[in-house]
């Protein structure tokens, strides 16, 4: 019932009774190829834009603990239902940051997709400060340019801040559409690495992986082999990224709540 009142899982409105699977497997999936090697046991992992919660199920074993945030309670209610463990904490953003916590690893994957500039920066800006020194950010883009390969992992193919022009990353500007539901806010390699430049990460790099789909339970078995893309028919790109050693936290919260209420308000 939580997935059914929630909406069409990834595959569109048909096979709903399958819905729930899919999600799942998928990304587990996601973790075990792309996230993986980030990812240790005594690490805190915080989860923003979490939805109903299928990444925060499937990284909770690999991890101390998951703050899963979201500014929707619905999505909550049901992430509670769908996806609980021991060690994950449903929340909304605003009882997230006002309780204090830090983590080491931050993980935005769709929401980093839906946002424009300015909010991209808000929530940057937000999760940076609730980063331990030397924490990672894991973030999901959509880039406008074909990649001379495919890999996966840390040792992938990537662009970082070092092979950008200029010095300075640029503030956020007017040209990126917002944009909501499946679709998706495109941008250049080097526009996505000066936002978070610009928001004060460093070691800025994009790596390129090519994720299996996943279609039913049946396929499982034989997921290793089949070489076919993720569910939308296109190869995943994760930015990652550092909050320097001896950075000073900054102000957390504000931007990230601003910016999922204004998602939510124009979705």
């Amino acid at each position: 019932m939580a997935l059914w009142l929630l909406g069409p899982g990834p595959s569109g409105p048909d096979g709903r009774d399958d819905g729930a699977w899919r999600s799942r497997r998928s990304r587990e999936v996601f973790v075990r190829d792309v996230l993986a090697p980030y990812l240790a046991p005594e690490q805190d992992l915080l989860d923003v834009g979490c939805g109903p919660g299928y990444l925060a199920r499937a990284v909770a074993g690999r991890v101390w603990s998951v703050s899963a945030i979201d500014v929707s309670r619905g999505a909550l209610a049901c992430a509670r239902v769908l996806n609980p463990a021991l060690n994950i904490d449903y929340r909304t953003p605003r009882q997230f940051f006002e309780s204090g916590r830090r983590v080491d690893v931050a993980v935005c994957l769709a929401l980093a997709e839906q946002l424009d500039d300015h909010d991209l920066s808000a929530m940057l800006t937000s999760v940076r400060a609730v980063l331990r020194p030397g924490g990672h950010l894991l973030m999901q883009v959509a880039v406008d340019e074909p990649d001379d390969g495919l890999a996966a992992g840390p040792g992938a193919r990537g662009e970082g801040g070092s092979r950008m022009r200029g010095g300075a990353p640029a503030r956020p500007g007017p040209g990126t559409r917002r944009r909501s539901g499946p679709h998706r806010t495109v941008r250049t390699r080097a526009r996505a690495a000066r936002l978070v430049e610009w928001a004060g990460f460093t070691h800025v790099k994009i790596i390129t992986a090519a994720v299996p789909q996943v279609e039913n339970p049946e396929s499982a078995e034989t997921l290793e082999g089949t070489g076919r893309l993720d569910g939308d028919g296109v190869v995943r790109r994760l930015l990652v990224a550092r909050r320097p050693l001896g950075a000073p936290a900054g102000h957390q919260g504000a931007g990230l709540e601003h910016a999922c209420e204004e998602r939510a308000a124009s979705a």
